[in-house]
């Protein structure tokens, strides 16, 4: 996403748009996992 310079992609399955991705997206939630790890 950085070297082409995106914040989002889209999602596809095979011909199928299934949704959009963000950067800030994947971000929040390696935030979280994170989170998660530190308590445990």
């Amino acid at each position: 996403m950085d070297r082409a310079g995106v914040l989002s992609l889209p999602v596809v399955s095979g011909e199928r748009f299934l949704g959009m991705i963000s950067k800030a997206g994947i971000l929040d939630g390696y935030r979280k996992e994170l989170i998660v790890q530190t308590i445990s």
